[in-house]
C-alpha cells in the first residue's frame, strides 16, 4: 500500500467458489504499477504465496473505458503510450 502510485484496492470473493479471488488495484500510471509488478520483495512474496494455491496467480492490467475512448480520440498523451 506504500507503493509510489498506488491510489486503492479491493478483494472480491466468488460467490459460489471461495477458492476463486480477483483482487484489483488502481494505480496512477501504468510505469507505477510496472515497477511494483517487478518489485523483487512483491516477487519473493508472490512466490510464497503461490506454494498454496493451485494454480499460480495471473497478473492483467486493465484501463478505465473511458480513458480507451479518450486515448482513441488523441487524448490523453500519457495513455498513448501503454498501446491503447
Amino acid at each position: 500500500m506504500d507503493q509510489k502510485g498506488y491510489i486503492s484496492g479491493e478483494t472480491l470473493i466468488h460467490t459460489e467458489n471461495t477458492n476463486r479471488v480477483v483482487v484489483i488495484g488502481t494505480w496512477e500510471t501504468i510505469e507505477d504499477w510496472n515497477a511494483w509488478k517487478k518489485n523483487e520483495k512483491r516477487i519473493r512474496l508472490d512466490a510464497e504465496i503461490n506454494t498454496l494455491l493451485d494454480q499460480p496467480a495471473v497478473y492483467e492490467s486493465y484501463v478505465f473505458s473511458k480513458y480507451r475512448a479518450a486515448a482513441e480520440q488523441g487524448f490523453p498523451p500519457p495513455l498513448q503510450k501503454m498501446g491503447l
